[in-house]
């Protein structure tokens, strides 16, 4: 199954009590595509959502026996699900309220084991009362096959006082079901307060219920001035995992 968004503006005439106004809008759909030859040929184009608001952010994933998760953003996080490999999805729900990122990011869902999946996405609003409105990276988790979801929990957890920009994250579950989240994070690490982007990561061995405490992945950290983001995971069957992630020297921003 491949997904996708599709993104048009256009002018809309809204009327006043001072007269017309023509008003910019953007109008993006979400669609899905199913293939059952490998690739070769592919069916009837699926329609998953439409609105009025910009999206980012869509990702699929599959349990391998029938069950689709499709994700994605908007000022909420919205899921869709199909029980019949992708032959017919759900209404489109909201699992989380203001789940918006500040900046295009990534919203990311992965099936751990059996009935248990994990969604992972960044937002400045969602909890703002509590971790502020610096932007962290959340997770949600299922535990009966996406039907329902728990509510989001941070993955960076020190995001009650961080402070820090925290986006851009990557999810990937290895198969014994260990759950790693790689991001960016904008914060000071010892190298005389200057502020460039790293890439932390953290561990969840409970299918999202808690994550282990953010470490480094990139080397120098500590020391370096340039920016280390957008990172990328995965992990084979036998339990080797490779980050990927750009960096940019600090003399070329």
């Amino acid at each position: 199954i491949a997904t996708w968004s599709f993104r048009d503006g256009y002018e809309d005439y809204v009327e006043g009590p001072d007269g017309g106004v023509y008003e910019w809008r953007e109008l993006e759909v979400n669609y899905a595509i199913r293939s059952s030859d490998g690739g070769s040929s592919w069916g009837e184009l699926q329609t998953l959502s439409t609105g009025t608001s910009p999206r980012s952010g869509i990702d699929v994933e599959t349990d391998g026996q029938g069950t689709w998760i499709v994700v994605w953003s908007d000022t909420d996080l919205f899921m869709t699900r199909s029980e019949d490999d992708g032959l017919s999805w759900s209404e489109p729900v909201v699992i989380a309220v203001n789940a918006a990122p500040r900046y295009p990011s990534n919203t990311e869902v992965r099936h751990v084991t059996d009935d248990r999946w994990v969604i992972v996405f960044s937002s400045s609003a969602f909890g703002e009362d509590i971790y502020g409105i610096d932007e962290d990276v959340f997770s949600l988790r299922s535990t009966d096959g996406g039907v329902t979801w728990g509510e989001p929990i941070p993955v960076n957890t020190d995001a009650r006082e961080d402070g820090a920009t925290d986006t851009s994250s990557a999810l990937s579950v290895d198969d014994a079901g260990r759950a790693i989240v790689a991001w960016e994070s904008f914060r000071p690490l010892g190298n005389d307060g200057h502020i460039d982007a790293d890439v932390f990561a953290a561990v969840s061995t409970d299918g999202g219920a808690t994550w282990s405490a953010p470490a480094t992945v990139n080397p120098g950290a500590d020391t370096d001035t340039d920016y280390d983001g957008a990172p990328r995971l995965l992990a084979d069957e036998r339990g080797t995992w490779l980050a990927l992630w750009q960096r940019r020297a600090d003399s070329q921003r």
